[in-house]
């Protein structure tokens, strides 16, 4: 069972992560400027995996401090979730993520440790413990790097249209958790 649970978690926090989007911001960046992509990878991973530990140790004790209920957080996160599945689904964007610095933190986060992951590490924390979530981080950042190390060829193999439909379909899935953390952050309620 705990088995189970590690592999969903994993792929759940791969899906939130999409490797093909931060590919393809990492090789857009890499055409413009020719930075070292081992370094940046390294360096974001860094950034992501920091991150995502203290949203791990923080979890719920932060909605707490704040006196949000665990239910309020579901549906806010959820409409969160909704709204980055929805720009992975359309290719549209909110925001101007282009006035940020540090193209490491930039693909460390929010591109890597975004708004969803934060929500998804908070609420495996509440569900399993302490010990899945850290499990699912580093396997799900290892996957992350061995994708972006290895981009350049990923990105000739499959070609950027290609990369571009992965993560739609990627969106569709992010669609449907983001609704059900909306229902059960309803149904908390009642």
């Amino acid at each position: 069972m705990v088995l189970a649970e590690i592999i969903s978690s994993t792929l759940l926090l791969v899906a939130f992560i999409d490797p093909f989007v931060s590919l393809a911001a990492l090789m857009s960046i890499h055409r413009s400027q020719k930075i070292n992509i081992r370094r940046t990878v390294a360096s974001s991973i860094a950034i992501a995996g920091a991150l995502m530990l203290l949203f791990i140790i923080l979890g719920t004790s932060l909605l707490t401090f704040f006196n949000i209920s665990l239910g309020a957080f579901k549906i806010g996160g959820g409409f969160v979730i909704l709204i980055l599945g929805i720009q992975n689904v359309l290719g549209i964007e909110f925001g101007n993520p282009k006035e940020m610095s540090g193209i490491a933190v930039v693909i460390g986060t929010p591109l890597i440790a975004g708004p969803g992951v934060a929500t998804t590490l908070m609420l495996m924390k509440d569900n399993y413990g302490f010990l899945i979530p850290l499990v699912a981080t580093v396997l799900s950042l290892g996957i992350t790097w061995i994708f972006l190390i290895t981009g350049e060829k990923i990105e000739k193999i499959m070609g950027r249209q290609m990369m571009l439909v992965f993560s739609r379909i990627i969106g569709l899935f992010l669609t449907g958790f983001a609704a059900q953390l909306i229902v059960e952050g309803i149904k908390s309620f009642f």
